[in-house]
């Protein structure tokens, strides 16, 4: 790892220069920016960061910067208003990549989750097609009816400007190594007043049987309870999809109860669901959950 000077008379302290790359980079942008927005006494100053907690981000590092970030932006907010400026907005947000690369090397996880992209659309739709009337109908409403690649691309403008409104975060499953595109997942059916939310995932046919599944819940879970603050996160499934079920089992997911009549199954009748859930206090007693 290479480092640098902390840049202190005398100092002999040395910190990883990747990170004080980071975190210079904001204090010089805010150097020349902050002037300007006090003498127009208007304006808006962003701080891109990776959520709005202090808990530990997987790697010390990573967290030091985010965290750090965090604070720029509230000391800032502190001296405009200490200075009378009343018209400049000072926001510390969380861009839309799920998560960091460093946290996937972190935690070993062989996938990456972003958010949807109209260009994903091709990719999306082929992944659909493998097997859809028997992998995918049963237990997915939206793969009951077949689609046009045009209407795909109109499904993933409506998942990026639900995503914008923070009303459900749908996110693609990438394989790290190649890019290719292996399946669905996200926080859906999400309360913000409670923080609580639903994940959800679909695999293609070719993708099953890996672990890619599990591995998208567990880096969800740790952003929500992590990084949003959940207070719960729960899985839901219909009884009959014994892989689905697995997911939440292998995980630790606690069984809350069999909604029975829960939604209709692929012949129109009605179906029972099961429910898997967790709360702070389960999921810090998981040997996977990051250490805090």
């Amino acid at each position: 790892m290479q480092y640098r000077d902390d840049g202190g008379v005398g100092a002999t302290r040395r910190v990883p220069l990747h990170l004080a790359r980071v975190v210079w980079s904001h204090l010089i942008t805010s150097r020349f920016g902050a002037p300007l927005l006090l003498a127009r006494d208007r304006g808006l100053l962003v701080e891109v960061t990776d959520g709005l907690g202090y808990g530990y981000r997987g790697s010390l590092y990573y967290s030091l910067v985010k965290i750090s970030v965090i604070h720029l932006a509230k000391a800032m907010a502190e001296d405009f208003r200490a200075h009378g400026v009343a018209g400049v907005t000072v926001l510390a947000v969380t861009p839309g990549y799920l998560p960091s690369e460093a946290m996937l090397d972190g935690f070993g996880v062989t996938e990456a989750l972003r958010p949807y992209t109209v260009g994903d659309a091709p990719a999306l739709w082929e992944a659909a097609q493998e097997d859809r009337e028997a992998h995918l109908a049963p237990w997915m409403s939206w793969a009951r009816s077949p689609s046009t690649l045009d209407e795909t691309r109109q499904t993933l403008i409506r998942m990026q400007a639900r995503w914008l409104l923070r009303e459900d975060l749908a996110v693609g499953i990438f394989e790290r190594a190649t890019g290719r595109y292996l399946g669905g997942s996200g926080l859906h059916r999400i309360d913000w007043d409670l923080r609580a939310f639903e994940i959800g995932y679909w695999l293609r046919k070719s993708a099953v049987g890996y672990g890619y599944g599990s591995e998208a819940v567990q880096v969800l879970t740790r952003f929500a309870f992590d990084t949003l603050e959940a207070n719960r996160v729960e899985i839901r499934m219909y009884a009959a999809n014994a892989a689905s079920r697995r997911v939440p089992e292998r995980l630790g997911f606690v069984f809350e109860g069999r909604l029975r009549n829960r939604g209709l199954g692929l012949d129109g009748r009605p179906a029972d669901g099961l429910v898997f859930a967790l709360i702070p206090e389960d999921y810090r007693g998981l040997a996977w959950a990051t250490p805090g």
